[in-house]
């Protein structure tokens, strides 16, 4: 009101939804929104570095513009995947492309491991079960959950243990050290 309403900013502004927009007709467009909107809704990891590389190639001649589509998509990164990643100053598109080609190989790896492991475990528990069932008859739920809850560790000793107890109670007595 007054006078201070002649320093009130009045600024016009565009507001886009990107979930309007469909992902398809996007990948056509080759402009720096089009890429923006496509990297908001981007589903999978080798996607982000093919969206990586074609805004460094927008920004090749730009290298204000660089450094601001770098930091932003260090946060967007960050924020989307929910790892760490953690960007060293000074870098460029270039090296977050690198970045993120490592550590996706990085996460894949793990994945593959830890589904490995799941699928292991799993493979052992349904041996143990079957074991358990020959030798002591049906299981009662509770043992069948105990047993798929199980680490790799402890199914093992209880594999070992199944072979010399007389009690399916005494397959899960805890350890005496």
């Amino acid at each position: 009101p007054g006078v201070v309403a002649l320093y009130r900013p009045a600024l016009d502004y565009l507001l886009i939804d990107l979930a309007h927009y469909n992902p398809d007709k996007l990948r056509g467009v080759r402009n720096l929104v089009a890429l923006i909107a496509q990297m908001e809704q981007v589903e999978r990891n080798e996607a982000i570095i093919d969206l990586v590389q074609q805004l460094r190639d927008l920004a090749q001649d730009n290298p204000e513009l660089e450094r601001t589509l770098t930091t932003w998509v260090g946060a967007l990164i960050k924020r989307n995947v929910g790892k760490d990643f953690d960007l060293p100053q000074n870098i460029d598109l270039k090296g977050v492309k690198m970045q993120l080609e490592k550590r996706f190989q990085q996460w894949f790896r793990e994945h593959e491991q830890k589904g490995l492991m799941r699928g292991r475990e799993e493979g052992m528990a349904e041996l143990l079960e079957r074991a358990l069932t020959k030798r002591f008859g049906p299981l009662p739920d509770n043992v069948k959950g105990k047993i798929h809850h199980a680490s790799a560790a402890q199914l093992a000793n209880w594999f070992d243990r199944a072979l010399d107890v007389q009690r399916l109670d005494d397959v899960f007595m805890p350890d005496v050290h």
